[in-house]
């Protein structure tokens, strides 16, 4: 479970001189059912979209090493996929959302632990 607030302008100017956007609170949870298979459900609110929330699930082939991610997010139930592959300290993660106007949206991640 977790609760995020981004885009939180304490600086006394206001967002619209400054250019930021409002703020949004985040709010989630995610749930492993067993070592192959997690759920994910995100609850958002930002002063000028309103509340609108993101939800998935992945699928491990391989635990710990390779998964697979659908999803669906905000109030045109927008579809999301990727997969991504863990190997020692690294992790791939490749994805995408398909938007009907604004098309297709690729995210690559690559991350290191230590």
């Amino acid at each position: 479970m977790g609760l995020v607030l981004e885009n939180l302008h304490v600086a006394g100017v206001s967002r619209k001189e400054s250019g930021h956007s409002d703020y949004v609170l985040n709010t989630g949870a995610y749930y492993l059912l067993d070592d192959q298979l997690g759920v994910a459900l995100d609850l958002k609110y930002g002063p000028s979209q309103g509340f609108f929330f993101q939800t998935g699930i992945e699928y491990f082939f391989v635990p710990e090493r390779l998964v697979l991610r659908l999803g669906l997010a905000g109030k045109g139930m927008v579809p999301a996929a990727g997969f991504g592959i863990r190997w020692n300290k690294f992790s791939l993660d490749l994805g995408s959302s398909f938007h009907p106007r604004m098309g297709m949206s690729p995210q690559f991640d690559l991350i290191y632990e230590f």
